[in-house]
């Protein structure tokens, strides 16, 4: 039997340790035996790691849900829904209330919100009841990026869905953003009404730079249980490392000495295109799934010639896995 669902509480700040899908040290040390514990780098999910699930009013989240449990089932981790609550939806018409209506309007939005909240737990307990693994069920009162940033931090790996213009006004972008740079997780980012599937092929996206090389390591997990890699060494300048004449040739070996089925291939782009460049490959390949270093220029380069990193979370159509 699956253990019951449970509130938690995780601290607001502290360092973690700079380990792939690790867990922050208040988390260890609330479950962990007694005694020394190392896990090897990239194994940290397998028996005993969160999967951190991101819900909100907007999307109907079903999706990001079944894929974390899948993978928190796969890895022997645990489930752990983050419900971001929304701030009160104020109309034009509605903003003239006083007094007593607008105590009714305000009682009116606090029971839609907790219908929903009500709605996203059940959902999180029966998706990990039916995979057989623990939940845990959080609240963010009311949204602030840091908040946001706190969860995904105190678990191994986050899984967000990206919003769309049918799920409402506004986007968010904003919170994205805010996990992939300050969580100091790999955060999994769904694009809209996803079909939770395994994760077969994978494309990895390599410019030999530090977030991609973190982001290959993040995602060793998945890379070890896919049935086909493709390695992009994209631009060949950028990607050459150590000295090989081969653009990614080194990361190939490692991968492949892993037991990793790995193909490597040189691409080069123009400015301005990366990110269009790496969704096409990803398209020939018929990837379920691309892996790639968030936000790895410098913001003046980004902002005059485009991000690659905003040009992949906008358009998209596959999950995408980033690190920063």
């Amino acid at each position: 039997m699956p253990s019951p669902p449970r509130e938690s509480h995780r601290p607001s700040a502290g360092a973690t340790p700079d380990v792939p899908w690790a867990r922050c040290r208040a988390c260890e040390e609330k479950d962990a035996p007694p005694g020394p514990s190392v896990a090897p780098a990239g194994a940290a999910l397998r028996g005993r790691g969160e999967v951190v699930a991101f819900l909100d009013g907007r999307l109907d989240g079903s999706d990001v849900v079944e894929l974390a449990a899948a993978l928190a089932h796969e890895h022997g981790a645990r489930l752990t829904g983050v419900f971001i609550r929304p701030e009160p939806a104020l109309f034009r018409h509605e903003s003239f209330v006083r007094g007593v209506a607008a105590e009714e309007w305000l009682a009116r939005q606090d029971a839609l919100h907790l219908q929903v909240e009500t709605d996203r737990r059940r959902l999180v307990e029966g998706v990990a009841a039916r995979h057989g693994i623990g939940a845990d069920w959080r609240v963010i009162p009311r949204f602030t990026t840091q908040d946001a940033v706190v969860q995904a931090g105190c678990g191994d790996l986050a899984v967000v869905g990206r919003s769309s213009a049918a799920d409402g006004p506004g986007d968010n972008c904003g919170l994205l953003d805010a996990l992939i740079l300050a969580s100091g997780r790999p955060i999994l980012v769904l694009p809209p009404r996803w079909p939770a599937s395994r994760f077969r092929r994978v494309v990895v996206a390599w410019n030999a730079r530090r977030e991609a090389a973190r982001a290959v390591v993040d995602a060793l997990p998945l890379l070890r249980d896919a049935e086909a890699v493709a390695l992009l060494a994209v631009d060949a300048a950028a990607a050459t490392a150590g000295g090989r004449a081969e653009p990614g040739a080194d990361l190939a070996e490692q991968l492949a000495s892993q037991g990793i089925k790995v193909e490597l291939r040189r691409l080069t782009s123009t400015v301005g295109n990366e990110g269009r460049l790496i969704l096409a490959q990803a398209a020939a390949f018929q990837a379920d799934l691309v892996v790639m270093g968030a936000y790895s220029r410098s913001r003046v380069v980004d902002q005059e010639f485009g991000s690659p990193t905003g040009t992949i979370l906008r358009e998209a159509g596959l999950p995408v896995m980033m690190s920063h």
